[in-house]
């Protein structure tokens, strides 16, 4: 007879939305610097999915407008929240200072929230990042992100909100 091995489960993913406020707010001698254009915020999703995926991340969807970005991503059990933003947010700054002459000196916000959703919400939030620019004509970032916050009794601070 042949002997069975026991099935090793995989743990599954659990879908996270990490919101970047204010990721493309630059500074040069502490002057704000014109956003990324449309076509550069292309190319930057793009990058994003691309890091995601060289460490391991699955990326749901990536989105965003001239000041935030929206990532739904599945993180693989062993993987802290921080170290995923540290991977994404390092490369990503890095290549739009390579890639860009104009944006020397670009850096993302130093906070970011992050949110898991149940998979039967993953629909929806990909609905939702792919319509950013339409969404955010009617409704800013910094009013929905609050009106989240105070909707689910997620307590805030403005000052550590905004940077």
């Amino acid at each position: 007879t042949r002997e069975r091995r026991p099935v090793k489960r995989r743990r599954p993913r659990e879908p996270l939305v990490l919101h970047l406020p204010r990721p493309l707010r630059l500074q040069h001698q502490g002057t704000p610097q014109p956003d990324l254009r449309r076509s550069s915020r292309s190319t930057l999703a793009l990058l994003l999915g691309g890091v995601a995926r060289e460490h391991e991340m699955t990326a749901l969807a990536v989105g965003g407008t001239a000041n935030h970005a929206h990532l739904l991503l599945a993180l693989k059990p062993a993987m802290p929240i921080a170290k995923a933003l540290q991977l994404i947010k390092g490369t990503s700054s890095a290549w739009v200072n390579d890639t860009f002459p104009t944006h020397r000196g670009f850096a993302w916000q130093e906070g970011y929230g992050a949110f898991s959703i149940g998979v039967s919400g993953v629909d929806d939030t990909i609905a939702y990042i792919r319509n950013q620019e339409q969404h955010h004509q009617t409704v800013t970032f910094e009013q929905e992100f609050v009106a989240f916050l105070t909707r689910h009794g997620i307590a805030y601070d403005d000052r550590y909100v905004w940077g």
